[in-house]
């Protein structure tokens, strides 16, 4: 058993044929295995230091000086792949490598006696050692990084610039198709207009030639009435209604005239209706088609809409029929059953029953239910027939009422109750579909038999549409037919609710809905009272036409020819008018431009775009210049009058006009207003 061994400090070791350099002897002493106290013997043995560090280094270690160190002694050794050799005594390292040494104590001191030599190892690298292990990566790491990340920052902004130039490219294209659809709405709806307003001009004016012809042979006795009754809804001149009157016209030419003009009316309706298909196809698509919400009178809508077909289904002796009884008798109005060849038209619905509205764009509504009557007629044989019938779901009076607050288009809220659903249902008497043809027929670009049943007409998106439109709604569009030869009919769904009386208004300036069921206290002659009119259009044809239109409804209408005189006119008395009507695109100044000098100089006027420039972004302009609302040309004057309804516009008594205001009826030479050719 051996405890407490020594070390010697350095000695050579003459006994070796080789020298081995800087030695030690290690003695262990020896000692019998249950006596640590007597000593046998010593165990002695040699070390040689360099023959020690062979062991220690790899083959390819270069540049390393190791110095061993003892109290009484120094000796260097140098590393060359993996190999020590000698250096000399004392302490031989390069001293600019110190703080990189690192040390170890070859003797510790609980290993050996007290007697024994203390033996330290440092080692230090050399110049050799970074010469060996010096390398370019890092550096050339680093180049590579920076050069890669030069080259994608060049790749990713080549890129951007592509992408940016691509989206500018796409960009300047949506711009010119915008402008482009733009220029060509315009463009075919102000001749439209003209067409349009022309063609419901001259029908009026015969239809009341007639009555008034008609009227002549009844005798004199009524004669004054007549002539009573006829002045509060037309004002057509006395002596070009004596004159019309004085001619003889056959009832059968007459009927051909009105049904002719009708059938021009209705393919410039069509035109505009393509048109609008076009415009709306995308919005449809995307789901961004804008409402104008108002509070609509759906019965009323559907009464115009359907009477405007009218005509077309005479001419090709089919039998068109609206019928209101399922919601009369819903609501209680039709006590009595009537005789089943009668229908029930919206005069016989109470105030109450109609003051059961829809919420929506009367516009879009309108397109739906034109969309639906002109494909019956399109579809249905002469000696057919297509029957617009409309019926009630109402809610259950135990259940938990639903109420939905709507932001209309005048800036009012309103909180409504939701009573029911409104079906439309739109059923006609021809080609029928098969089961494959309904599961397709809201798609877009959808046609059956373009060529044989519709004469190749249609853009093949008005249902497509139309069920955009309802389902924006709220609502929904279906279809069902029992095969073909058997009729098709499409069921519009809307929510109905009930208009409450007058609620106070959450917009400034926002004009209250009137209640039907409430009696407003005006008279028929209050609520008949003429309007006072401003019209500006550059377009002279239309300028009339209009100022005609309005004339015949008993209106006192001054006309001007663009925006300038517009303003001028009002700035004389800002109170003198109760509308004003302006055309968007005119010379010197614009309709936007001369709506917005008109509400700074302070006029409250009910102001109505008419333009062929129907993108959202022009009727967004009119709108914020100040104007009350937008129609599209061609222009209907019932919409203008539906919006008067909605908004409650009526004239004022005439001696509330400033005298110094000439009236629509008075010579020209005593008007402002000179017409010119734009």
């Amino acid at each position: 058993h051996c405890l407490g061994g020594a070390v010697t400090d350095m000695i050579n070791l003459t006994s070796q044929t080789e020298d081995p350099g800087p030695s030690a002897l290690l003695f262990e002493p020896i000692f019998p295995a249950f006596d640590n106290r007597t000593l046998v013997g010593l165990l002695a043995s040699s070390i040689a230091w360099r023959e020690s560090l062979e062991d220690v280094f790899n083959e390819d270690v270069s540049g390393v000086d190791c110095v061993l160190t003892t109290p009484g002694n120094t000796f260097t050794y140098g590393v060359r792949d993996g190999v020590p050799y000698d250096r000399g005594f004392g302490d031989l390292h390069d001293s600019s490598y110190n703080h990189l040494r690192h040390n170890i104590t070859l003797t510790p001191d609980d290993l050996f006696s007290e007697f024994s030599t203390t033996y330290q190892l440092e080692m230090y690298p050399n110049s050799e050692f970074f010469e060996t292990y010096e390398t370019n990566n890092p550096r050339n790491a680093t180049i590579g990084a920076v050069c890669i990340i030069v080259f994608v920052s060049a790749l990713f902004f080549v890129y951007d610039f592509c992408v940016h130039k691509e989206f500018d490219a796409r960009q300047e294209l949506l711009e010119a198709k915008r402008m482009f659809v733009r220029f060509v709405s315009h463009e075919v709806r102000t001749p439209l207009n003209t067409v349009c307003m022309g063609l419901e001009l001259m029908q009026e004016e015969m239809v009341n030639a007639m009555d008034a012809a008609r009227r002549s042979g009844t005798g004199s006795a009524n004669k004054d009435s007549q002539d009573k009754k006829e002045t509060k809804h037309t004002s057509t001149p006395k002596l070009q209604r004596e004159q019309l009157v004085g001619k003889t016209v056959k009832g059968e030419d007459a009927f051909e005239w009105l049904s002719l003009s009708q059938s021009v009316l209705n393919n410039a309706q069509a035109s505009v209706d393509v048109l609008n298909d076009l415009l709306n196809y995308d919005k449809v698509q995307m789901g961004e088609l804008s409402l104008e919400l108002s509070v609509v009178s759906l019965w009323e809508l559907l009464d115009s809409t359907v009477n405007e077909f009218r005509l077309a289904a005479q001419e090709r002796k089919i039998n068109l029929s609206l019928d209101f009884g399922d919601v009369a008798k819903a609501y209680g109005d039709s006590p009595e059953l009537e005789p089943a060849s009668k229908k029930t038209g919206v005069d016989q619905l109470s105030k109450s029953t109609q003051a059961r509205r829809v919420v929506g764009d009367v516009v879009r509504l309108s397109q739906v239910i034109r969309n639906l009557v002109s494909n019956g007629l399109k579809f249905t044989p002469e000696d057919g027939g297509l029957s617009v019938l409309t019926r009630v779901e109402i809610v259950d009076a135990k259940a938990a009422p639903v109420e939905k607050t709507f932001k209309l288009s005048n800036g009012r809220k309103m909180i409504l109750q939701r009573e029911g659903v409104v079906f439309v249902d739109v059923t006609d008497t021809g080609a029928g579909m098969t089961p494959e043809q309904v599961e397709t027929v809201f798609n877009d670009g959808t046609q059956f038999n373009a060529n044989t049943l519709q004469g190749g007409g249609g853009s093949g998106l008005g249902l497509f549409i139309a069920k955009g439109i309802c389902k924006q709604h709220g609502g929904s569009l279906g279809c069902k037919s029992d095969g073909l030869g058997n009729g098709t009919t499409f069921t519009l769904k809307l929510p109905l609710y009930k208009v409450p009386g007058p609620q106070p208004n959450h917009a400034e300036g926002a004009a209250e809905i009137p209640n039907p069921t409430e009696d407003t206290g005006e008279s028929d002659e209050e609520e008949n009272r003429p309007a006072r009119i401003l019209a500006v259009d550059d377009s002279l044809s239309n300028l009339k036409l209009l100022t005609r239109m309005l004339t015949n409804r008993g209106h006192h209408c001054i006309g001007a020819s663009n925006g300038e005189e517009a303003v001028n006119l009002v700035e004389q008395n800002i109170s003198a008018f109760d509308s004003i009507l302006l055309d968007f695109e005119m010379p010197v100044m614009n309709g936007p431009t001369a709506c917005a000098h008109i509400r700074k100089l302070g006029c409250s006027a009910f102001i109505v775009g008419i333009t062929g420039n129907v993108l959202p972004e022009d009727v967004a302009r009119f709108k914020e210049a100040g104007a009350n609302a937008v129609l599209p040309k061609p222009f209907k004057l019932a919409s203008l009058e539906q919006l008067w309804s909605e908004y409650g516009v009526t004239g004022r008594h005439p001696d509330s006009y400033d005298a110094r205001e000439p009236l629509a009826d008075e010579p020209s030479s005593s008007r402002r207003v000179v017409f010119t050719s734009s």
